[in-house]
């Protein structure tokens, strides 16, 4: 369990362990007597993630994400995620629903989300968000190759102007 309160179907969030058996854990309660915690809805699937595509800009990049327990067992605000970016640490577990990445190097990168269920048990499965921050203007074809047609045909003009400049004082010469 992640948590002990009354979501979690506690009446009192003072325990103690009693007994652990094979498919349940009875713990002692202030005020509340004895409370059975089943290990049966322990097992219940990690939440189910839905990512939104990602917004992306020069250097940026935005993902948004909701969460969904199995059969309603939580409400969606309160199922606890954690991410990380391009295979590095996870984040700490949070209710937050979204990440923005600022300073990125262009090219492609990965994003993964996980859930854990209401008692904290989370798949080594994750859901990942694949995104490509593009290269600067400078190195984009749509740049560079009509900068390489201007600088050819500057080198031609230039050339042109060098020929006829000669000619012209090769005239003057032999007049």
């Amino acid at each position: 369990w992640a948590t002990f309160d009354a979501e979690s179907g506690l009446h009192s969030t003072q325990l103690w362990p009693i007994v652990a058996k094979a498919d349940a854990v009875y713990v002692g309660t202030t005020a509340a007597g004895i409370a059975r915690l089943s290990l049966d809805e322990a097992r219940s699937p990690t939440p189910l993630i839905e990512a939104a595509s990602p917004v992306v800009t020069a250097t940026s990049a935005l993902v948004r994400w909701t969460a969904h327990a199995w059969w309603g067992a939580q409400p969606p605000e309160q199922v606890r995620t954690r991410s990380r970016l391009d295979g590095g640490a996870w984040s700490p577990w949070s209710t937050t629903r979204e990440q923005t990445m600022t300073d990125l190097a262009p090219g492609p990168h990965t994003f993964d989300i996980q859930s854990a269920n209401h008692f904290g048990r989370h798949d080594e499965t994750h859901t990942v968000v694949s995104f490509r921050i593009p290269p600067p203007l400078y190195r984009q074809p749509t740049f560079f190759v009509p900068m390489a047609v201007l600088a050819a045909a500057v080198a031609a003009l230039a050339m042109t102007l060098s020929i006829k400049q000669r000619r012209h004082r090769a005239e003057q010469a032999a007049s």
